[in-house]
């Protein structure tokens, strides 16, 4: 096992693993037909239009943002026009709310709802949210859902703004010799990021024997001193690699594959 996984770290080494990020919409309320914002009012739309408002008091970015309100307890929703979701891709949601009420976000993807992130907003001040769903099947008839409920006037309601979703490939599959093993932008090695190993020797066995490692490079300088770069131990975005900010790290994860042979020549 130890030569198995010697070998695995070797053909890591021949690789610089990062994200590369494709947004398949980005929306921030800036162009309205009417009263209606673009690309908004979906299928799954059960907020009145009168409920639905253009809003100019206090935005994220630009000259507009849109208000929600549903001051009552059961819940409203405001969705997207269709958006196309294919199978092997991660989806990141992001956006921008504010106000005071009960938000919950999630996505439609043609058969069934999934809920990203949610819970009540109070503050004045806007707040990033993210989250995040891997897509098995594809759909052109998706949907973004904002659920709404007992939103109150003393800090109008909820705005939101600056919705972005952006499609990426976490994850890459080397099969090399007599091994294959999928490697992660995350420095988050052999696993699917759900519950299976994607460790296999040798390659096509259906044999998966490790669930999880991680990256390291090591080495010696002028003066015997060891110099290492490596995973740690971290319980999720615990001492996270990359920037401080999860807005900007989310944007940064790119998976490039560069053979040695390249960086030779």
């Amino acid at each position: 096992m130890k030569n198995i996984s010697l070998i695995t770290l070797c053909i890591a080494m021949l690789f610089c693993v990062s994200v590369k990020a494709q947004i398949v919409f980005s929306n921030g309320f800036e162009n309205w037909t009417g009263n209606v914002p673009d690309n908004w009012v979906g299928s799954l739309t059960t907020l009145e239009p009168d409920s639905i408002l253009q809003y100019t008091a206090d935005v994220h970015s630009g000259s507009y943002a849109c208000r929600l309100v549903n001051r009552q307890l059961s819940s409203r929703k405001f969705s997207s026009s269709a958006i196309t979701l294919d199978s092997g891709f991660t989806y990141v949601v992001s956006y921008w709310v504010r106000g005071h009420g009960y938000l919950l976000v999630s996505i439609y993807n043609g058969t069934n709802t999934i809920g990203l992130n949610g819970g009540v907003v109070d503050s004045l001040g806007w707040i990033y949210r993210t989250g995040q769903l891997a897509i098995t099947t594809s759909t052109s008839s998706a949907e973004l859902v904002f659920t709404v409920k007992i939103t109150n006037s003393d800090k109008d309601d909820i705005q939101i703004d600056d919705v972005l979703i952006y499609k990426v490939k976490y994850n890459e599959t080397l099969a090399l010799n007599n091994v294959s093993a999928l490697f992660s932008s995350y420095n988050s090695l052999f696993w699917d990021f759900q519950a299976s190993s994607e460790y296999e020797v040798p390659k096509g066995s259906g044999k998966k024997s490790l669930f999880a490692s991680a990256l390291w490079f090591g080495g010696l300088d002028s003066n015997n001193s060891l110099h290492l770069a490596a995973g740690r131990y971290r319980n999720g975005d615990d001492f996270f690699q990359g920037s401080v900010n999860n807005c900007s790290t989310d944007s940064f994860n790119y998976i490039w594959k560069i053979n040695k042979s390249d960086i030779d020549t």
